[in-house]
């Protein structure tokens, strides 16, 4: 299954948790902690443990992807950087 399309059946959960992420400007602890949330909460739906949908290894990072389109430009560039280090290690 494409990202995007993981995107698209999640899309509420991600709604749900991109306003807590942008409101944790600075605070990568928290930000660490809503997206752990978010991808527990997409974990537990029928559709995450369906034998035909496997979700991508990078799930965090498209986690981080889609919230990174509402960021702001110095939060952008912060998590530009933590994506690009992660992607580096792969």
């Amino acid at each position: 299954m494409a990202c995007w399309t993981i995107i698209i059946i999640f899309a509420k959960i991600l709604a749900d948790h991109q306003e807590d992420y942008i409101a944790q400007r600075g605070d990568d602890w928290a930000r660490v902690q809503i997206i752990k949330d978010c991808q527990k909460a997409i974990l537990v739906t029928p559709q995450a443990n369906h034998l035909s949908v496997a979700l991508p290894d990078g799930l965090q990072s498209a986690i981080r992807t889609e919230f990174m389109k509402k960021l702001s430009e110095s939060d952008l560039s912060d998590e530009e950087a933590a994506v690009e280090a992660k992607e580096e290690k792969q």
